[in-house]
């Protein structure tokens, strides 16, 4: 065993460390966009859940459907969350 040996060791080693830490970021990164992900479709299916409520007590109530507020609670829930809401509507 030279100096020489006990550094590249030394260096192989460090860099098996290093790729072990880049992994465990991209899984931490992987995890944080589904914890994400999951976040904003939890929240489309409760606004639609909670605008479908709303359509039904108004035609209950009047017996028609009539709206005129949905076009603006749809185009707040858009420029909030932007066109990825679609995807769970």
């Amino acid at each position: 065993m030279t100096e020489r040996g006990n550094i590249n060791r030394e260096i192989i080693k460090n860099n098996m460390l290093l790729e072990q830490a880049k992994e465990m970021l991209m899984l931490a990164k992987q995890e944080l966009h589904s914890a994400q992900y999951a976040k904003i479709k939890n929240t489309a299916v409760s606004v639609k859940n909670e605008v479908m409520e709303m359509i039904t007590k108004v035609r209950e109530r009047k017996g028609r459907l009539d709206l005129p507020i949905v076009s603006g609670i749809i185009d707040s829930i858009i420029i909030f969350y932007g066109e990825y809401v679609w995807t769970f509507v």
